[in-house]
């Protein structure tokens, strides 16, 4: 998932055009996830398609800056801190795209919706926030229902695959601070094509280290991958298409309804099962990071 940036108050009809752009990357995001997971049974490596996946991203984030007449590159001074912004950006889309090899898309996309809780955490020990009693509750609440939804006593789960999703989640929490800085010199989309500039690199370095692509086998498989290729770019620029009309803190707030989303999607195209104890410590760490962006007016 990509960072959030502020924007001003707009006339109504705009804010539903906003609304619309958001329902549609979240369903953009949770169908991509799905038919990502589905790729690998066509033999497709992840980084085949994060890498496929970026310079798709990097033609439509340069119409979107040529449409908006904005900027193509950020400010020197901002470069060091792009570049480490770049490398978490990618980090977070493979370990969260690795995780879903080892455990279930739902499972997944529940431990990578941390990242706001982690992004509180992390604003804290940098000085950068105060923590409030909302963010405590919030904070322990959302830990809480995720060891319910891991079902703490480990049964049937990789522990590997928990500590990607995690990791991924870490590391956008990371990226969304670092976007922050960098989005105070430059617009949103500006640090959004230098970041997925920095992430192509590092996907092209490390597809030649692999030994190249792993393409799909057979034209079901290629399908699957051109769906998957398609709906990331068009996800992130909906999404950022619609922070230029209602905001972050909004969005923000309607794109938590992804692990839902993303879930049902599971559920109906993978055939993933989960038990009742899974589903309400679920919807505890969805409602916890609701809540913390409703009543936190600091958040």
């Amino acid at each position: 998932m990509p960072p959030h940036t502020a924007a001003p108050a707009v006339r109504p009809h705009a804010a539903w055009l906003g609304i619309s752009l958001l329902v549609a990357a979240t369903l953009l995001y949770s169908t991509h996830t799905n038919l990502a997971r589905l790729s690998y049974d066509y033999g497709v490596s992840t980084v085949t398609i994060l890498t496929v996946r970026t310079l798709a991203a990097l033609p439509m984030a340069l119409l979107w800056l040529h449409w908006q007449k904005q900027p193509l590159f950020v400010p020197r001074r901002s470069l060091p801190v792009l570049v480490m912004t770049g490398l978490a950006f990618a980090l977070q889309s493979l370990c969260y795209l690795q995780a879903i090899h080892y455990i279930p898309v739902s499972l997944a996309v529940l431990l990578f919706y941390l990242f706001p809780i982690m992004v509180i955490l992390i604003a804290w020990a940098l000085g950068q926030e105060r923590m409030t009693p909302v963010r405590i509750t919030g904070a322990v609440v959302a830990f809480g229902g995720l060891a319910l939804a891991l079902n703490v006593q480990g049964d049937g789960i990789h522990w590997l695959g928990v500590g990607l999703g995690a990791a991924a989640a870490l590391s956008l929490a990371t990226n969304i601070v670092g976007a922050v800085r960098t989005m105070r010199s430059a617009p949103s989309m500006t640090a959004t094509f230098n970041m997925l500039t920095v992430a192509g690199i590092a996907y092209c370095v490390g597809l030649i280290a692999v030994g190249g692509p792993i393409w799909p086998a057979g034209g079901e498989g290629w399908a699957v991958f051109m769906g998957v290729v398609i709906t990331g770019p068009l996800a992130q620029l909906c999404f950022y298409g619609a922070l230029s009309f209602i905001g972050g803190s909004r969005a923000s707030i309607i794109m938590n309804g992804e692990p839902i989303a993303t879930t049902a999607l599971a559920l109906l195209i993978l055939g993933e099962t989960l038990a009742l104890v899974q589903v309400v410590g679920g919807l505890l760490v969805v409602g916890a990071i609701v809540g913390v962006a409703l009543f936190d007016r600091r958040a």
